[in-house]
């Protein structure tokens, strides 16, 4: 009988400790959307100085992971004046952090493209800093000058 008891109290312990372990598992997503944009804030811009001019506030914003560029593509490449006058000029783009994409570039119609340089995190925070023109010649016609840029960053 006492070889009974004990095979009975091991097929009980054996039982007791053989079981399956249960786990639960949370998984949780989410998707943020791809934003990529150049926020200008126009400034004035004076033509009777030559010197470098902050025409514009700029607050770039990319979270895409990676290498990102930006594009200035200028309507004419000159300011258009009175009297079908031109007035071309070099532009400089500054933003923080030292970063210079374009540094003082003689404008054309044609787009130029430049790399940023910044860290991701950076660039996805918003990036600021300014949008300059030097004017190339001077004097000028009195009148109303006035040029375009579409900006992009991608």
């Amino acid at each position: 009988m006492n070889g009974f008891k004990v095979l009975s109290i091991a097929i009980v312990a054996s039982t007791a400790f053989a079981g399956v372990a249960s786990a639960a598992t949370l998984t949780t997503s989410g998707t943020i959307a791809p934003v990529c944009k150049v926020d200008m804030t126009a400034r004035s811009f004076d033509p009777s100085h030559q010197t470098l001019q902050n025409i514009a506030g700029v607050l770039v914003t990319c979270n895409k992971a990676g290498n990102k560029a930006i594009t200035v593509d200028a309507s004419n490449g000159y300011f258009a004046g009175p009297s079908a006058s031109q007035v071309h000029y070099n532009l400089t783009l500054d933003l923080d952090g030292n970063l210079l994409p374009f540094n003082n570039v003689n404008m054309t119609s044609a787009a130029i493209t430049s790399g940023i340089g910044a860290p991701d995190a950076t660039v996805a925070n918003g990036l600021p800093g300014n949008f300059s023109v030097t004017l190339q010649s001077l004097p000028f016609l009195a009148g109303t000058y006035s040029e375009s840029w579409d900006v992009t960053v991608g």
